[in-house]
């Protein structure tokens, strides 16, 4: 057969070159990340392969959350010492979001002991969700509490702890829900970034409660107002620009809501025409040892392995394999089957032919030239799994995950966090306009910000539009959720209370907003680009949510509704005009 059949290619310059030796080292399928990282730090070469990219993205994951937490906790203290300007609240603030990091990380560890692993890019976002949360939902306490106090209200803490406790338990309870939709995902990745989004949710909760209503009990103003002489006036420049925001939404209530439409169609355009990447580079920084491996590989035996698997005898089908291995040979690939051998082809079947095949399936295995998870790598996997055949392999296997999931979400996941959210929000606001108002504004802030995603970084990693729209049409619910219970408590005509309302907690919502961001942009400090697009995106979403969407979208829509925004449910007889 050697001297009838061409060599396939294959020599030893493909694992030697100059004084480097490439060795291929076969890892169990069950073999821990953590073990595969201490094999690289004792090794003394360069590691490469899926499985060591997946390692070091961990390794580094870890590494970068110490300095997620470090600029998170830089940026939203100097947020505070502007917004409040006052040492106690600061520090109660800040006491709340730290309590509620370690009962979260608290409660990983505890699920690691009975045998739950939170898978790494999961954890990631655990940080700035609990220490963006349990501020906002302390702020919104502790700005009523000020304003309870400075109308001179009798048991202020007492009235506070009613009305914005009652707002930040509604509101916790309605992110934990969307965040619930995850966890009855048939996807393993989503159901593990469920797991972690509810224990951020619920973490951030309790201590921002608790806690703060706890310590402020025991405080007296005076403590409450050092270094100055009187308590934090909630009320600020940002008063003017709420006031000035809501007014002209109020009058040009039509036109803002056309420009809505109009900016949500170029974003959905933008969205639906930019594509994701699944690079390696996305996950580990380009100076990592497993980047610049395969590198390195690229010099050797530039190839990557897939496997081809069809069903029933392959003298039944000869043509159809002989086909994709000729044509497969003219991409650049060797191929091994039962009608070939590396770049060799056979017209006909073969004493060869029967050898491919067993128990009721033939295979083919396919050496495709490029690194695996490159672009040519996937593309050419692509390429395989449309002629028909059943593809195996790290290229068909992160295909699959990736193609999975996106379905998933977009077909189950988002549909039903839609689902939950407007059934939670019709029966606690007893409104069928309110919550479908809610979601669609949650639906336009996402789009934008994952529209200006893709607009600053071009292409971005496949998970990243997911993330942004998971978090944003949670969190999002916050702001919309202190707006509304607030406008419910005032007086007057529709318009009128709509003013109020934003203006009051409008203050509330810009702080929280100005903090949250502070919190997720902290990720735009670290070396993977896949953190960095996610902690723009989510940033912008939540300023543009925060400043354009709720003062001025939000106004204009309830206006136009009037009377309806409440319907079926009946207003109190003090909150008509």
């Amino acid at each position: 057969m050697e001297s009838k059949i061409p060599q396939p290619g294959i020599s030893l310059s493909y694992f030697h070159r100059n004084n480097s030796w490439l060795f291929i080292v076969q890892v169990p399928d069950n073999e821990s990340l953590s073990n595969i990282n201490i094999f690289m730090a004792n090794l003394h070469g360069l590691v490469t392969g899926h499985l060591p990219i997946y390692a070091q993205s961990e390794l580094y994951t870890e590494q970068n959350l110490r300095i997620i937490d470090v600029v998170t906790v830089t940026l939203v203290g100097i947020l505070l010492i502007l917004l409040l300007r006052s040492l106690v609240p600061i520090l109660l603030l800040v006491g709340s979001a730290v309590i509620g990091v370690e009962v979260a990380y608290a409660s990983l560890l505890g699920l690691r002991l009975v045998g739950y692993q939170i898978y790494y890019i999961s954890g990631l976002v655990i940080p700035p969700i609990v220490f963006g949360i349990a501020i906002d939902y302390s702020l919104l306490f502790i700005y009523r509490y000020f304003e309870e106090l400075r109308s001179g209200s009798r048991e202020p803490l007492t009235k506070a702890f009613k009305t914005a406790g009652r707002g930040a338990l509604f509101s916790g309870l309605s992110i934990t829900l969307a965040f619930a939709s995850f966890l009855v995902s048939p996807s393993p990745l989503l159901r593990n970034i469920g797991v972690a989004l509810v224990l951020s949710s619920v973490s951030s909760l309790l201590p921002s409660i608790g806690f703060t209503y706890t310590a402020l009990k025991g405080m007296s103003t005076r403590t409450l107002s050092f270094p100055r002489k009187e308590i934090p006036n909630p009320s600020d420049s940002r008063s003017r620009y709420l006031r000035f925001m809501v007014d002209l939404s109020i009058r040009r209530k039509y036109a803002v809501v056309l420009l809505m439409l109009v900016t949500s169609i170029l974003a959905l355009g933008v969205f639906l025409t930019h594509t994701t990447n699944i690079n390696a580079s996305e996950i580990v920084p380009s100076s990592s040892e497993s980047l610049v491996g395969l590198d390195q590989l690229t010099k050797f035996f530039n190839y990557s392995l897939d496997y081809a698997v069809i069903r029933g005898n392959p003298n039944e089908s000869y043509s159809f394999i002989y086909n994709v291995s000729a044509e497969a040979i003219s991409r650049g690939a060797l191929v091994y089957g039962p009608a070939s051998l590396g770049k060799a082809t056979f017209s006909e079947p073969t004493a060869l032919t029967s050898r491919f095949y067993s128990h009721g399936y033939t295979l083919m295995e396919f050496y495709i030239p490029y690194p695996v998870f490159s672009d040519g790598a996937i593309n050419f996997t692509k390429w395989l799994a449309s002629t028909g055949l059943m593809v195996g392999g790290s290229n068909a296997q992160r295909i699959d995950i990736v193609s999975n999931t996106v379905h998933v979400y977009y077909s189950l996941t988002l549909p039903m966090t839609i689902i939950l959210i407007l059934v939670y929000l019709g029966v606690l606001l007893r409104s069928v306009a309110l919550p479908i108002r809610l979601v669609l504004s949650l639906l336009f802030s996402s789009l934008v910000g994952v529209a200006v995603m893709f607009l600053v970084f071009g292409t971005v990693y496949w998970l990243s539009p997911l993330i942004v729209f998971a978090l944003l049409f949670s969190l999002g619910i916050d702001y919309d959720m202190f707006i509304v219970l607030r406008i419910r408590e005032e007086q007057g005509t529709e318009d009128e209370r709509i003013r109020k309302g934003v203006e009051k907690t409008g203050l509330v919502v810009t702080a929280a907003g100005l903090v949250l961001t502070g919190a997720f942009i902290s990720l735009t400090a670290v070396n993977m680009e896949f953190l960095r697009e996610i902690g723009f995106a989510v940033g912008f979403s939540i300023l543009f949510d925060t400043f354009i969407v709720r003062p001025f979208i939000v106004p204009a829509i309830m206006s136009i509704l009037g009377k309806y925004n409440w319907w079926p449910g009946v207003r109190r007889a003090h909150n008509k005009a």
